[in-house]
């Protein structure tokens, strides 16, 4: 996760994720570059997520990943299972909606 520390903003963070290296992409979204850029297009096509006023589409789904991921390392079992079970339902709406 970001350090609160930084001078860069999320969306500074954000950009700087997606064109760091492949695999520190993937370990911090848990997904490829190409994967996360079409699911956030997905999101604005779709579902109508827009950019705030200060917080971009690409910010809101890099922070909702990492969130989920930190759960799943840090929180309880029950938390963890829970989480497990929301990423794997959301991944599988999202799969077949793309099918469409």
């Amino acid at each position: 996760m970001r350090d609160n520390d930084s001078d860069m903003t999320g969306q500074q963070y954000t950009l700087e994720l997606l064109q760091r290296n492949p695999r520190q992409c993937h370990e911090m979204l848990r997904m490829t570059r190409e994967s996360f850029v079409r699911l956030c297009a997905l999101f604005r096509v779709q579902y109508s997520l827009k950019d705030s006023k200060h917080v971009s589409v690409e910010e809101k789904m890099a922070m909702f990943l990492m969130i989920i991921d930190e759960v799943e390392a840090n929180g309880t079992a029950s938390d963890r299972e829970y989480m497990t079970r929301l990423r794997d339902e959301i991944a599988e709406q999202l799969m077949q909606n793309m099918e469409s």
